[in-house]
């Protein structure tokens, strides 16, 4: 599976309910998805950071994920 795969499946298990599942797929992509694909880096930036906190509005725990590792996120 590819890093834009990765996502979609993030994306996907979050509308699902599968939380855990979709938070961990987002913290794999943000850790390598540039080792795969450097040109997901304004994806890895921004939109992958949205859809994750999209997530945490109804899962805190990838909230406080997203925020450990990107502080300055805004809720």
């Amino acid at each position: 599976m590819n890093a834009q795969e990765r996502l979609l499946k993030a994306d996907e298990a979050a509308r699902e309910g599968r939380h855990e599942v979709a938070s961990q797929e987002f913290i794999w992509f943000h850790h390598h998805a540039l080792d795969e694909e450097p040109s997901l880096y304004g994806v890895r930036l921004f939109f992958a950071p949205s859809y994750w906190n999209e997530l945490g509005q109804v899962y805190p725990k990838a909230l406080d994920a997203l925020h450990a590792i990107r502080p300055w996120q805004s809720a």
